[in-house]
């Protein structure tokens, strides 16, 4: 298991059967801080260049460099993107950035969310 370190938002990084096989694990609101994240209800061009709300982008790009850091080590082949509440919110920007080669995978990239 891996746990990234990003201030403010803990999340869980893992791998599942395999080690080419991996599941990020993102939670939901929890801490007073991620409120503040899920009221934070402005617009941001997201990693898929469309919309995504503003608080949950900010956080997602905060932990970024950990999940890069975390693939280049890895080399995951499948990835399992969940969530629930915040936690969800951030595993689609996760899938999104799977889809879009933001995340160093080994092989070709995943065809759809």
């Amino acid at each position: 298991m891996y746990n990234a370190t990003a201030p403010l938002f803990r999340r869980v990084v893992f791998r599942v059967d395999r080690p080419e096989c991996v599941a990020i694990a993102t939670r939901g609101t929890d801490i007073p801080a991620d409120w503040v994240t899920d009221l934070n209800i402005g617009m941001q061009i997201g990693p898929s260049k469309l919309p995504v709300h503003a608080g949950f982008n900010e956080t997602w790009k905060g932990f970024l460099a950990d999940l890069r850091t975390f693939f280049q080590s890895h080399h995951p082949t499948r990835i399992h993107c969940v969530g629930h509440s915040l936690g969800g919110a951030l595993a689609a920007l996760n899938a999104a950035a799977t889809v879009l080669g933001l995340l160093p995978m080994a092989g070709s990239l995943p065809e759809a969310l």
